[in-house]
């Protein structure tokens, strides 16, 4: 500085560049691993010392003192210059415990401290250490399961918490190749104090008050080896808060058993920030609080111990949500309605008090609560949904909860006798088995909150060989009830279910964390735990009577009946209350009457409706009401035939509204429910089961009615994205025309059909020779065995059989930016007889058109995003993996970054055609395991993979791959793609705006093939980049001026310009916030070289191709100072060039022969020619390099 020759305000400028040079060394210094040792810290039970690495905090003897926005890991030697793989501690804890203290007294909400294992260091491929790239401020060789350092690993969170609420979560991955991992379950197995009601908070009302010091206790208990349980014990002066972990399951943790056994790195965390991005932890009961100022005080951990555990994981000690040493609280006050049978919502202001027991209330007096903040949600815009929990408690699995453990090959016998037999005509002997009540000849008593359960045995234990089911597809079953004691609030059910319940391998399940339930027992409600089909035939009192059909995860169903509604909806009203009731005109309820119920079928032999015919004797007007057209008959056809098991159960609740209520009509009967108005036993007597002789004659259908509001069955993590637009319906043969067909290897000849035949509305979908396609903009189409013009026939669809087997095909996205989306996806069409809304027999998980299917989504995908996920024929959101999108609140899939995946990038450049491979592996019972998806592109060696296992939908998905299912191209746009391509919560996404008007016109999809897993794929075909425009490139080498074949006023182009870039005059060029560039160099003006041609955005260009040739020509001394200016002149006039002119093209002549061009084309629509020639001739004198020269 002081030998600086300047004027004073340079020699400042000189002198503030150096500070801030170094700064940026000591970042960079830091990034490459060097960080300082705070400290050897105390920890009992190591036999070697342990020390802390990292920032942001002190260490005093046991106790480290934390900062907000500061992490430490735990290492076994000290080293103040370099952050060493092998020194990282490694705490072997399988059958051990771990304990310390904490005082987060100044954590507040919005802010995580967090106390957590990982099996870091990472490995790289070759099983060596891994530093990691792209670590996003993680230490060197970070890891953990939720890939926020770029590397994947196992990782037992045992503490994250704030003043406001603890969690703990352990998170398994799939097995390690070479040490190396490359999946794990993100969301994990949490546990959280918000579901225990006063547990933990600020204050002397909660057990566990954190504006004082308490210790945390976490036991790892081993069974034969293998981790057999997690518990989590929070103790303060005496009182203790317990988190057992009963909901994981025992194989789900077994996973984590060699990390927990080979070692696993401790790392501890201070941060946060908004609200929003802490609120999967703390709300409630927090609300909008930050993370900063005063609510981001120090903490302190101290006194961390090693002890030995238990061998053998303890029985739990309380409710599966949690144990507390203090009583329940009662609920708070306040008024009960219902929105959305079966979730009732609880009203009340949703105060601070009320806010906690809510959220922290979960099971109580029978009922399940969720908070839901005042939002849309389970049962409407309500802050507390609660259901009934009928025999007991009964949690709900989130969709991402690992599949029940295989049932025992015996289960516990129950503390119930057989009673009968109960004799029903056309049965052989029937006995039932449960509690409160009794069976005398063809008469069966039911108590006051009991149930029973069919068997066709009479034995002393529960086999589930032995549980009875009905076969009563075509069949009638007639029976008679006394409902003269069943008041408003009672409800006597008599249902059908799938049971015995199954596991992923299709053997008996006896479930774990039942609630009361049987073993085995399962519905569409998950009561018991497991979900299947469930067909209520009656739920019933002396005011209502509803019948309804279930698919296994369909909720609300879709019903018939009387009875029911809260604000702004109804139930069923397919008769009144002067018909139906105590008095009634048609059945007076004080007496008994029968009940007629028929399963029609078809002429294929399906389930065409359930018909339901209440008479009684002395009255001549039966009601008769039918439920049809059910998204999910296909799914009851399967059950019916299958077999279904009959369940009566009498119970009650002060708030059946949505059985027995007014409605928003006013025309229901019950103002109020009252449990103790139910009488303390019901009698259903002279069941009979016969064929139906003939089928009647169709009934008109009633006037559709609104259901319920109800949740669909499996959207927990992400939002439900935008469906695409239904498609107007065929209109008939006239000017019909079959795209065309292609062999597809390891299957044979494949025809395409396109929806909206003769409709000007719907794009058009072009099969070009050699199989590739191209859908247009607002195109779809399905692979057929056969095409006719004009004709719908979901029996030609090929039903393609892909259980165990892989699929490969080639994929070209280029244009499809932001709001775009390209799906390759499968649907069970072939088997759906339903021709839809969109009259092709079209069904998906999303009812696009009407109708309800298995859906396998192998790609959603545009340039910057790709989902792949399985769904359920109920479940819109399914399971999802790949890259991109989110929402407030909410990130969607991060298996892999921008960095890999999008325009330019390093694993997949979608600038070009990339590779798609996908299989579906099956376990040794022949079931799915898992959908695994990889991405490959020629001259790039880092393919990407994606793994879905673990969804609970995946037995229905086995049988629809099994019996194969169709494959579906489509190709749209949306101005809110966002849940697919956004940027998230996290901000790790790449969109931040859709716009639907960026996309191209096309996409190219082409090169399938079908085999056996293991085996070898033919070579894919090679392919150039994807051409929009009509006109093909002429074999002799371009003029200067345009093809003839293309209109005026185009500008003249350079000669290096290819004339099938020229876009039409109308055409749409790219938005503003998406422009597309196309590159192209050439050693020689006259050569074609479309295997060098790509495309980049003007950014990227200037930051490839002329600020980094700035620093490498700088650095081989092969430009002067004034040719290196000049480049950075250019690299900010064209920056501002391209914010409003067409920039064609860059031409840098070299001194000599040969020549390199770079084509630019960045277009924008306000353009003239004059703007062209000002930019050009502003471009060229802003240049002071005689070698450099622009055309625009």
């Amino acid at each position: 500085e002081g030998q600086l020759q300047a004027p004073v305000g340079h020699q400042i400028c000189v002198a503030t560049m150096l500070r801030v040079a170094l700064v940026l060394l000591a970042v960079a210094r830091a990034a490459v691993g060097q960080t300082p040792c705070e400290g050897q810290i105390a920890v009992k039970g190591l036999s070697s010392s342990a020390y802390l690495g990292g920032s942001g905090g002190s260490v005093a003897g046991d106790t480290l003192t934390i900062k907000h926005n500061s992490g430490f890991s735990m290492f076994s030697e000290c080293d103040r210059e370099e952050w060493r793989p092998e020194a990282i501690a490694q705490l072997s804890l399988l059958g051990k415990a771990i304990s310390f203290d904490v005082d987060l007294s100044k954590v507040g909400c919005g802010c995580n401290l967090a106390f957590y294992l990982i099996s870091s260091p990472a490995h790289d491929t070759a099983g060596g250490f891994s530093s990691g790239d792209d670590r996003g401020g993680q230490p060197p060789y970070y890891c953990d399961a939720n890939m926020v350092g770029g590397q994947w690993c196992p990782e037992v969170d045992i503490m994250e918490a704030n003043d406001h609420a603890f969690q703990a979560t352990p998170h398994n991955c799939e097995s390690p190749m070479n040490k190396q991992y490359s999946y794990c379950d993100r969301s994990g197995c949490s546990q959280n104090t918000r579901d225990m009601p006063n547990a933990y908070g600020p204050g002397s009302t909660y057990t566990i008050d954190t504006t004082q010091p308490f210790s945390v206790r976490t036991e790892f208990p081993q069974s034969n080896g293998a981790l057999a349980g997690m518990r989590t014990m929070l103790s303060q002066q005496g009182k203790q808060v317990n988190l057992e972990h009963a909901s994981c399951d025992s194989s789900y943790l077994a996973k984590l058993s060699d990390a927990m056994r080979d070692g696993m790195s401790l790392r501890i965390t201070y941060w946060g920030e908004s609200a929003n991005t802490m609120a999967w932890l703390d709300s409630p009961p927090c609300g909008s609080g930050v993370c900063s100022g005063d609510a981001a005080g120090d903490a302190t951990i101290s006194n961390i111990e090693v002890t030995e555990g238990a061998e053998v994981a303890p029985e739990p000690s309380g409710p599966s949500q949690g144990a507390i040493t203090t009583a329940m609280p009662a609920p708070p006050s306040g008024w009960v309605s219902n929105l959305g049978a079966p979730w009732l919502c609880h009203h009340y202001m949703g105060n601070q008090q009320e806010t906690q027991w809510c959220q922290a209330a979960t099971f109580e007096d029978g009922w399940e609560f969720k908070y839901t903040g005042g939002v849309e949600s389970l049962c409407g815009p309500c802050w507390c949904c609660k259901r009934q929990a009928m025999f007991a408690e009964a949690p709900t699995m989130p969709a991402w909860a690992p599949a029940p453990a295989p049932a025992t090959t015996k289960a516990p016998e129950p503390a119930v006798a057989m009673q009968g037999p109960l004799l029903i005509g056309g049965m052989p002997k029937t006995y039932l088995a449960g509690t409160g009540g009794g069976v005398e000849g063809a008469r069966l008593t039911v108590k006051h909150n009991a149930g029973w359960t069919v068997f066709a045995e009479r034995e002393d234990s529960w086999e589930p060989a032995n549980i009875q089911e009905f076969l009563l597809l075509g069949k009638t079953i007639v029976y008679t009830v006394d409902l003269s004691k069943v008041d408003c609030a009672c409800n006597l059910a008599f249902y059908l279910i799938s049971m015995p319940a199954v596991d992923m391998a299709g053997n008996p399940s006896a479930g774990t964390n039942r609630g009361g339930q049987p073993a085995y027992y399962c519905d569409a409600n998950m009561v018991g735990g497991q979900w299947c089909p469930e067909i209520d035939i009656m739920e019933a009192n002396q005011f209502a009577f509803h019948s309804t059909l279930h698919s296994a995860f369909d909720h609300g169903g879709k019903g018939a009946g009387f009875g029911g509604g809260g604000p702004g909806w109804n139930g069923p009203r397919d008769f009144t209350s002067e018909q139906y009731g105590p008095g009634a005109s048609c059945i007076d309820t004080d007496k008994t009457f029968q009940v007629e119920v028929a399963f029609h079928v078809d002429g294929a032999g399906s389930l065409a409706a359930m018909e339901v015919t209440l008479m009684q004797e002395g009255h001549n007007c039966p009601l008769n009401f039918r439920v049809a057209d059910y998204k999910g008959m296909a799914e009851m056809t399967t059950a019916l035939n299958a077999g279904m098991t009959p369940i009566v159960s009498y119970w009650s609740a002060d708030d059946m509204l949505w059985l027995d209520g007014k409605g928003g009509d006013n025309r229901g009967a019950c103002d109020g429910d009252s449990a103790k108005n139910c009488g303390d036993s019901v009698t259903i007597s002279d069941f009979s089961l016969e064929a139906i002789s003939e089928e009647p004659v169709a009934q008109p259908q009633p006037v559709a009615v609104p259901l319920p509001p109800t949740k669909p069955a499996l959207v927990a993590v992400f939002v439900e994205p935008a469906a695409m637009p239904a498609p107007p319906a065929a209109a008939g043969p006239a000017g019909a025309t079959c795209p065309g067909s292609f062999e597809m290897p390891g299957y044979g000849s494949v025809a395409i059909v396109p929806t909206g035949w003769a409709e000007t509305a719907m794009s058009a979908f072009e099969v070009r020779p050699g199989g590739e396609m191209r859908p247009k903009m607002g195109s779809r189409a399905y692979f057929a065995d056969a095409c006719t013009a004009g004709v719908y026939d979901h029996n030609q669809y090929v039903a393609l059989k892909l259980l165990g087997k892989k699929m490969r095909y080639s994929l070209d996205v280029s244009g499809a930016g932001c709001g775009c989306n390209a799906a390759f996806y499968l649907t069970s069409m072939r088997q759906n007889p339903h021709k839809s809304q969109c009259s092709d027999y079209y069904c998906d998980a999303n009812d696009v058109c009407g109708e309800s299917c298995a859906e396998i989504d192998i790609q959603e995908a545009n340039m910057f995003a790709w989902h792949s996920t399985l769904h359920t024929a109920q479940d819109h959101g399914g399971k999802p993996a790949g890259y991109g999108g989110g929402g407030p609140g909410w990130s969607g899939p991060r298996d892999f970054g921008r960095g890999e995946y999008g325009p330019g990038a390093k694993c997949i450049d979608t600038n070009k055609p990339f590779q798609v491979e996908v299989s579906f592996p099956v376990d040794g019972q022949g079931s799915l395991q898992a959908m695994e998806v990889m991405l490959s592109q020629e001259g790039h060696h880092c393919p990407l993979q994606m793994r879905i296992d673990n969804y609970v939908g995946m037995g229905e998905l086995s049988r629809a791959l099994e019996l194969g299912m169709t494959p579906i191209v489509s190709y749209w746009s949306a101005d809110n793609m966002l849940w697919m391509d956004g940027a998230g919560v996290d901000g790790m996404g790449a969109c931040q705006i859709d716009s639907a008007k960026s996309c191209g016109d096309s996409v190219r999809i082409y090169d399938f093939a079908v085999g056996d897993i293991g085996s070898e794929f033919p070579p894919p075909a090679p392919s150039g980049p994807l051409v929009t425009s009509a006109p093909a490139a002429p074999s002799a080498p371009p003029t200067t001026s345009a093809p003839s074949a293309k209109p005026a006023p185009e500008p003249q182009l350079p000669p290096w310009a290819m004339p099938d870039r020229v876009r039409d005059p109308g055409q749409a060029a790219p938005s503003d916030s998406s422009l597309l560039a196309a590159m192209r160099s050439e050693s020689d003006a006259a050569e074609d070289c479309e295997d060098c041609f790509e495309r980049v955005s003007v950014m990227d260009f200037v930051r490839k191709n002329l600020l980094s040739g700035v620093h490498g020509s700088i650095a081989s001394d092969r430009l002067s100072p004034v040719s290196s200016a000049a480049l950075v002149l250019l690299a900010c006039a064209l920056l501002a060039a391209a914010a409003f002119a067409v920039v064609h093209g860059v031409r840098r002549r070299h001194g000599g022969g040969g020549a390199t061009y770079t084509m630019l084309d960045a277009l924008v629509p306000t353009a003239s020619p004059e703007d062209l020639e000002d930019v050009e001739a502003s471009l060229n004198a802003s240049v002071f390099d005689p070698e450099l020269e622009f055309e625009v």
